[in-house]
């Protein structure tokens, strides 16, 4: 039998990771529009609350950084995840043509 076994369903696994560009782009219009709203309010200010406002957006910004971080591991671990499910289920397909390929075998 030449035919390929597909023993794992990976279209959960395909559509979380169709999902990543739009959690990308989520995160970069995030990230502009709180560059806007930081940098408009800081324009005009002066004194300690300035100074204090522009130390938390600092912060913030960091934080924001952090968030881009770990969605792009977790993106990285979910093809990885995938990567291994895929061989898992290749090896799978394999062992199913072997014996069914043997003598008395199924197929």
């Amino acid at each position: 039998m030449s035919g390929e076994y597909n023993v794992i369903d990976t279209s959960n696994f395909d559509a979380v990771m169709d999902m990543r560009y739009d959690l990308i782009g989520r995160y970069n219009d995030i990230n502009t529009r709180y560059h806007d709203i930081v940098g408009t309010l800081a324009s005009d200010w002066e004194g300690k609350g300035a100074d204090a406002f522009n130390n938390d957006a600092v912060r913030v910004k960091e934080n924001l950084g952090g968030v881009c971080e770990m969605l792009n591991m977790m993106c990285n671990m979910l093809l990885d995840c995938r990567t291994i499910v895929q061989n898992s289920d290749s090896c799978m397909g394999n062992t199913i043509r072997e014996s069914s390929a043997e003598p008395g075998g199924s197929g």
